[in-house]
């Protein structure tokens, strides 16, 4: 049933973490009586650190480079929006 790794011990997990759209987590988790973390794996609120996951902006050594990621999630959300 279990597939032994090097320690003979096998992996059980402690807690699911899940995208909200996939299905079946909360059986799964329900079954096997552990947490369920329900998250997004991608920031939908504009932040420095990255471009928004649609912008097809490359990451430059840039002085500037926070406020192109950071525009680059009003600007997809305006593209959003003018596409509807």
């Amino acid at each position: 049933m279990f597939e032994f790794q090097g320690d003979d011990q096998p992996f059980v997990a402690e807690a699911i973490i899940s995208n909200p759209p996939a299905y079946g987590h909360i059986h799964c988790a329900e079954k096997l009586g552990i947490p369920l973390h329900i998250f997004f794996t991608m920031p939908w609120s504009p932040t420095k650190a990255f471009p928004h996951p649609l912008a097809a902006i490359p990451n430059a050594e840039s002085h500037a480079q926070g406020y192109v990621n950071k525009l680059s999630y009003f600007a997809v959300e305006d593209l959003v929006w003018a596409g509807n």
